[in-house]
């Protein structure tokens, strides 16, 4: 039965075109990356896990709806209480695999063919994990765990046109921004895992030189020194999360 089943899953995998894969944002709306591809070998090495973190995670709060990052056929469905929690793979052609993992619930099953965007489950904290969050993760045709941020950015920012700069860290006209939150944290890199070096206060005015990515945007000068120069890091706004908020000139 299972032979059977396996035979099924890869001539339907085999009739998807083999032609390269644009892969969407997994969520409905942007939210913080928590941990990022390759980040924390040390901590993963004991998983046998040489390389790091072999996905991305979002800090989606839980039951937010998870979608499939592009078209293709759900070739398992499981529960691993020692890792992923409830995960999902989708196969897209040969030549990708996508996976959901620690989610509160599943909403597909194995052989059913989905649309890019379509809703699979619900983001959760199942499994082996620290809190509400979506690990999601692409591995190419030999099972190799691959950044998905470089398949993902494309499709959320025009890929540049020849001669000029990727519009993935692009310098912005100077903009004026102010916090929206509490207190926000300034990192030296745009990671979650980077160090705090200074932190902002609510309705503190900030200069954003760059957007580095959809994640992060990288700050000049903080007005009380906290920071001089450039390589200083924080969150970007998101739809219903606002960290930042524009000033009008």
């Amino acid at each position: 039965m299972a032979s059977d089943l396996n035979q099924l899953i890869q001539n339907l995998r085999s009739s998807f075109p083999a032609e390269e894969v644009s892969f969407s944002f997994p969520l409905p709306q942007p939210f913080p990356v928590s941990q990022r591809f390759g980040e924390n070998p040390q901590w993963y090495k004991r998983f046998g896990i040489a390389t790091g973190h072999n996905g991305i995670d979002y800090a989606a709060p839980a039951r937010t709806p998870v979608l499939a990052s592009a078209g293709g056929i759900v070739i398992k469905t499981g529960f691993d209480p020692e890792g992923y929690g409830n995960y999902i793979k989708i196969a897209h052609g040969s030549n990708y695999v996508s996976l959901y993992a620690h989610l509160e619930e599943i909403q597909v099953r194995n052989t059913q063919l989905v649309e890019s965007g379509r809703q699979i489950g619900l983001s959760g904290s199942t499994g082996f994990s620290t809190g509400p969050h979506l690990h999601f993760e692409i591995r190419d045709k030999d099972n190799a765990a691959i950044d998905p941020e470089p398949l993902l950015l494309p499709v959320i920012s025009n890929p540049p046109q020849e001669g000029e700069k990727s519009n993935l860290q692009s310098t912005v006209a100077p903009m004026v921004a102010r916090v929206a939150v509490p207190l926000l944290n300034i990192r030296s890199a745009p990671s979650i895992n980077a160090p705090v070096i200074g932190q902002l206060a609510q309705d503190q005015r900030i200069t954003i030189l760059e957007r580095f990515t959809t994640v992060w945007v990288q700050i000049g000068e903080v007005p009380d020194g906290t920071v001089r120069g450039g390589n200083a890091f924080v969150a970007h706004t998101f739809e219903n999360n606002p960290y930042l908020t524009e000033v009008q000139p």
